[in-house]
């Protein structure tokens, strides 16, 4: 062995070193990437769905706001939401199940 060597040799380890730690450094921030891009798309696919039940929300609401000039149509909301007219009796049917 030369004392030339010994130089060289350490260079070579160092730059080993150094390739091995970049290595690992880039596999790391990969990883760290793909984790965040996963994530990304599980939100933006949730945000998707909310984004659809909200027009599929508005659209059921604009068609109630297109007969909201329907006498027969306001009667029947009300009705459903337990309205009665002056004089009328309200009668609730418990289910047979619950009654004690």
């Amino acid at each position: 062995m030369n004392a030339a060597d010994a130089p060289t040799r350490r260079a070579l380890r160092l730059l080993g070193v150094v390739a091995l730690v970049g290595i690992l450094q880039v596999g790391f921030l990969t990883f760290v990437e793909l984790d965040r891009m996963i994530r990304h798309r599980a939100a933006i696919a949730s945000l998707e769905d909310e984004v659809q039940a909200a027009r599929a929300e508005a659209e059921a609401l604009r068609a109630i706001a297109e007969r909201a000039d329907d006498a027969t149509f306001r009667e029947q909301l009300a009705r459903g939401q337990g309205f009665v007219y002056e004089g009328e009796t309200r009668v609730v049917v418990l289910d047979g199940d619950r009654a004690p």
